[in-house]
């Protein structure tokens, strides 16, 4: 079983066409090809993002929004701006919350580009997000995942998370019945 604290290890990417990048915190303003990126991205899940809800999270401190990119990440705001949509091909969210037993770290939407899924893009997602959250004083990351999804729950168990035995619930107060 890998030790979390060694995700150093891992980062060393394997190939190096693939890089993983937090977006800028804020005053980076969400460009188009970021947002059009995430839409083909997030498609397999019913809800999609919007420009709003991307600019909202990268503008919260308690939120990171990161991209596993095809080749060299951008270092500036401009490269940002003018990277291609087809250079995002994976992307996953970490929220970090301060809860009565500590700092948690919850990952969201893991996605990645149909064509490079069982490839370790998924993975390196999750062991960046996993890094950073450790690097915040997270004391443990959660996440959920639909049962249906094997190749899902075969990512994360690679990544060193365990099911537990819980009930997850939602209340959704927009949904009418």
């Amino acid at each position: 079983m890998l030790n979390i604290l060694q995700t150093d290890k891992i980062l060393n990417m394997p190939s190096p066409e693939i890089s993983i990048s937090e977006v800028p915190g804020i005053s980076f303003i969400v460009p188009p090809a970021m947002h059009a990126a995430q839409q083909r991205l997030m498609d397999m899940f019913s809800s999609k993002p919007d420009v709003n809800n991307l600019q909202d999270m990268i503008d919260t401190s308690t939120s990171e929004l990161i991209f596993a990119i095809s080749g060299e990440a951008p270092s500036s705001y401009a490269e940002w701006k003018n990277l291609e949509t087809d250079r995002y091909i994976g992307t996953l969210s970490l929220l970090m919350m301060h809860a009565s037993t500590g700092i948690v770290g919850h990952i969201e939407h893991v996605a990645v580009q149909d064509d490079l899924r069982k490839a370790g893009t998924g993975l390196l997602l999750v062991k960046h997000a996993q890094k950073l959250a450790i690097e915040r004083g997270a004391k443990r990351v959660d996440l959920t995942s639909s049962a249906s999804k094997e190749s899902a729950q075969k990512l994360y168990q690679k990544a060193g998370f365990v099911t537990r035995d819980t009930m997850n619930w939602r209340w959704e107060p927009y949904v009418l019945e």
